[in-house]
């Protein structure tokens, strides 16, 4: 526990650090003089995690510091980091940092405090966190832990908000303030805690068309990359980029989350589907074709699908059927006709004469058509005229046709052109297009209208489409990529095209990847922290660049 800070401390200097390795059973990290601490609870880490606290100097000018606001700010300034890169520190982790003081020195005068709150610095704004208790902190001894009365609760609570602009929820800072507020409800100061080098965990990564999002292990909604028609959901303005994770104008709790052509859909706790974006089609489901730039509410569901094109599709819950909305100009829809309306509701795909499947267990959407597994089974419908349906034929299908081959499949995926599917061995087909070598033949420009094995004899645990590239991951986390490569968005180091699987560079352990446009984004198994490799011209590599990377590089934290 943190046990420095009497009224008559002087400021440490800058060598008061301390580096100690934290396991997964927690434990307290607290610097020489006492002055800054953390404490981590047990289950934190997952493995051995070097924990840093070190002193950044402070300025001697009164209301210097690296808090972007005008209020004074009181040293001492501490930065933490983890080696390696570790999972954020959860709602349950304790950090404080004692303020110093000193009555002889103007800078440092003693200041009881009655509560404190903590705040993070996002560009040149400060967004407070939920107030907590001091004991909610590390004990500091210059710390009075004054139980305050509600009205001081909430006149502290306007004062910060109207600096703050706004509060958030979500604790996933990457610079921790500790906001101390005076008896009465006074603002006193800020004293940085400082620059927490601790990667955002995901449970769920979707790359779309110039931009990203995902979920959180909180079921916290984030985005980046391009802003246009609203794709990254935080209300507004509906154009610019960001080049690192936003938080989703929204409150609800998330469960999986799909990007699609400049637009989103996510799945909340409650299994209900919320869209956000570019809805020219209808493809927000919300019965308009106005895009929106925060999360509509639509149907329930327990899966879904964007794409590259301009429709949705998704699994009714507690129903087994399929839905699809949006555009229907080749009989992506499923329901049945061809037609250039869009159809901004839900609509059942058909099924005739008990013919079609009515359970489906998954659902991908692509360009112009659909796919969906019912059973062991694909069935694919829309445009077919280089085979993407994959039922042997170049006939466009507005109901569910059964892909040929026979094979048995436990998931499939969808691009721009062509089709891929996982079997019950975890074997990788693909049919359609394969002008870029996206069907991981070994051969390009040739069309296949029915699954063909991709080459190399691999097995996966996942695979997933999108563009003109595949991905897939094997059981031991190896991430394999073939198609187009442009950008970079194999991920090889190269930005050659591949018409075989080919190994991914940087060594990581993927849990789950994504495919979207010209780029792609990876789960880590350990940690879920998520790397992103491609086209990164808006952002969407979310490490804070706009440059492009042959390699994975991780995501920034906000």
């Amino acid at each position: 526990m943190c046990s420095g800070g009497s009224d008559t401390t002087q400021p440490p200097d800058t060598n008061d650090a301390i580096t100690k390795s934290v396991g997964p059973a927690g434990g307290t990290v607290v610097t020489p003089s006492g002055a800054a601490g953390v404490q981590i609870p047990a289950g934190t880490f997952s493995q051995n995690v070097d924990v840093t606290i070190s002193q950044i100097a402070t300025s001697t000018a009164p209301g210097s510091g690296p808090l972007p606001t005008s209020l004074k700010q009181y040293g001492p300034f501490y930065e933490i980091s983890t080696n390696p890169p570790a999972l954020q520190f959860s709602n349950d982790a304790r950090v404080g940092v004692c303020q110093v003081t000193n009555p002889s020195n103007p800078y440092y005068p003693p200041e009881p405090h009655a509560l404190l709150r903590l705040a993070h610095g996002v560009g040149n704004n400060v967004e407070v966190l939920d107030p907590v208790s001091v004991n909610d902190f590390l004990v500091c001894g210059n710390v009075l832990p004054i139980r305050e009365s509600s009205r001081d609760r909430s006149t502290l609570l306007a004062r910060l908000e109207s600096i703050a602009g706004r509060v958030t929820r979500i604790f996933q800072p990457t610079q921790v303030y500790a906001a101390h507020g005076g008896l009465g409800g006074k603002v006193k100061s800020f004293s940085p805690f400082g620059a927490v080098q601790i990667q955002l965990s995901f449970t769920k990564v979707s790359a779309g068309e110039n931009f990203t999002c995902a979920v959180n292990s909180d079921g916290k909604a984030f985005c980046w990359g391009s802003n246009t028609d609203g794709r990254l959901g935080i209300g507004s303005p509906t154009t610019g980029f960001s080049d690192h994770p936003v938080a989703i104008a929204s409150t609800e709790t998330f469960t999986d989350i799909s990007a699609g052509r400049g637009y989103a859909c996510a799945l909340s706790t409650l299994a209900r589907t919320f869209c956000w974006g570019r809805n020219d089609f209808g493809q927000v489901g919300n019965g308009s074709t106005v895009s929106v730039s925060a999360p509509v509410g639509i149907m329930p569901a327990r899966r879904l699908s964007t794409g590259i094109g301009d429709h949705t599709c998704g699994l009714g819950s507690p129903e087994t059927r399929a839905f699809c909305w949006g555009r229907n100009s080749a009989g992506q829809l499923g329901i049945g006709s061809i037609d250039q309306d869009a159809h901004p509701d839900p609509q059942a795909v058909v099924i005739q004469n008990g013919n079609f499947p009515t359970t489906w267990s998954d659902i991908s959407v692509g360009l112009m058509h659909t796919c969906g597994i019912s059973g062991t089974q694909v069935y694919c419908w829309g445009l077919n005229d280089d085979g993407r349906v994959g039922d042997g034929t170049m006939i466009t299908r507005t109901v569910p046709a059964l892909v040929a081959g026979g094979l048995s499949f436990t998931r499939v995926t969808v691009g721009i052109l062509f089709a891929c599917g996982l079997t019950t061995t975890g074997s990788a087909y693909c049919w359609g297009q394969n002008g870029s070598g996206q069907l991981g033949t070994g051969a390009t420009g040739v069309f296949q209208l029915a699954p063909v094995p991709v080459s190399g004899g691999r097995t996966f645990v996942s695979i997933t489409s999108g563009g003109n590239h595949t991905c897939a991951v094997d059981s031991d986390g190896n991430a394999y990529c073939w198609g187009m490569n442009q950008f970079g968005q194999l991920g090889d180091a190269t930005t050659t095209d591949r018409v075989t699987p080919t190994l991914v560079a940087g060594g990581l352990s993927f849990e789950s990847l994504s495919v979207g446009t010209l780029h792609t984004c990876g789960r880590t198994k350990v940690l879920g922290v998520v790397y992103c490799w491609g086209n990164n011209s808006s952002g969407q590599l979310g490490n804070g660049s706009r440059t492009d990377s042959s390699i994975p590089v991780r995501v920034a934290n906000q």
